[in-house]
């Protein structure tokens, strides 16, 4: 098995995760890094780790060795990283088919303590090179995914952390007068108000002012 870095986490992935594909015949997922593996089908089920404790929920499904396996995998499914401790990981999904191999690879991805990473994997855009996974963020492990990333075959740890930060508001890649700009609508209002954008708010102090705006411009003209 190929390891990108010390620590990684290697996918074999059913194509029709999420989205119609070919069938394949193994899922196997093998995780390196500071975090619990988890993987969910369309029913909710759970295989993988579940805080410290082995979880075989999913159908002809098996967790062992740092490693989830599912056998004739025919549902959709969804690909957790549960940060346990400060670190990085990496992520190489393959989807196999009987037209070839489709390849997702993400590098040095930071997590947390608090922190959960759900992909969402289209195999049929990366396929056709087109931006196919989807990467929902809970930075804070409150259950709410409050940042998203689409990315296509490969996530790098510097396109993966600009696109976390708080100042590229509409995640376009480019911090620029369309964040100023959403600031500016909920500019003074604090929540309950009808202008109120919790995403406005980049310190998180329950209101909408001048300390938010600055934030905007010490990045303003970066890009992903």
């Amino acid at each position: 098995m190929l390891l990108l870095a010390s620590m990684m986490l290697t996918f074999i992935v059913p194509v029709n995760a999420f989205y119609p594909c070919p069938s394949t015949e193994l899922i196997q997922a093998t995780l390196e890094s500071p975090g619990e593996l988890r993987v969910f089908d369309s029913e909710g089920r759970i295989t993988g780790l579940v805080n410290g404790k082995v979880v075989n929920e999913i159908p002809f499904s098996n967790y062992a060795d740092n490693t989830v396996t599912l056998s004739s995998p025919r549902d959709s499914y969804r690909y957790e990283v549960v940060g346990i401790t400060q670190g990085v990981y990496s992520l190489r999904a393959t989807g196999v088919t009987g037209q070839g191999n489709i390849t997702f690879v993400a590098i040095d991805i930071p997590t947390s303590p608090t922190a959960t990473h759900r992909y969402l994997i289209d195999w049929v855009a990366l396929s056709k090179g087109e931006k196919g996974v989807t990467v929902e963020i809970d930075s804070d492990g409150d259950g709410m995914f409050e940042r998203d990333i689409t990315a296509g075959a490969a996530l790098a740890r510097d396109q993966f952390m600009f696109a976390a930060r708080a100042a590229d508001m509409n995640r376009d890649g480019v911090v620029n007068v369309l964040d100023i700009t959403l600031v500016a609508v909920a500019f003074g209002s604090k929540p309950g108000n009808p202008k109120w954008n919790a995403m406005a708010d980049l310190n998180n102090d329950n209101v909408i002012d001048i300390l938010d705006v600055s934030l905007i411009a010490k990045d303003y003209g970066k890009t992903a």
